[in-house]
């Protein structure tokens, strides 16, 4: 098994959630605990990234619900939650080695928060 379910959510100010997940291959068989640390080191408080800068499907409410959005409670951040062998195929083209590059590369140029409401 060499493939690896990215799991990661959206929560909003109201503490609602949705999830959401993407898989990858892992040629290098990079061990998964290192790579979970190597991207929470990445990521604002250990926690938060900006989904659409990995070019990661968002999980806000409003485009994949009949959840409004509320300007209130809604943000542009996500939570990652961790890394999972899996025997399902991947739905994302790049290897983990090339999502974590993905992660060091926005933390690195800066996760940039933007107006919800416009995505």
């Amino acid at each position: 098994m060499s493939n690896v379910t990215v799991s990661y959510m959206y929560r909003d100010g109201n503490n609602f959630k949705q999830t959401a997940e993407v898989v990858v291959d892992n040629p290098d068989n990079l061990d998964l605990n290192q790579a979970e640390a190597q991207i929470l080191k990445t990521l604002d408080e250990q926690r938060y990234f900006i989904a659409h800068q990995l070019d990661l499907p968002d999980a806000f409410f409003w485009t994949n619900t009949n959840h409004p959005f509320d300007p209130e409670a809604d943000h542009s951040w996500h939570e990652f939650t961790g890394l999972t062998p899996t025997d399902d195929e991947p739905t994302d083209e790049r290897t983990l080695s090339q999502l974590i590059a993905a992660f060091h590369k926005a933390s690195t140029d800066g996760w940039a928060e933007f107006d919800p409401a416009e995505a």
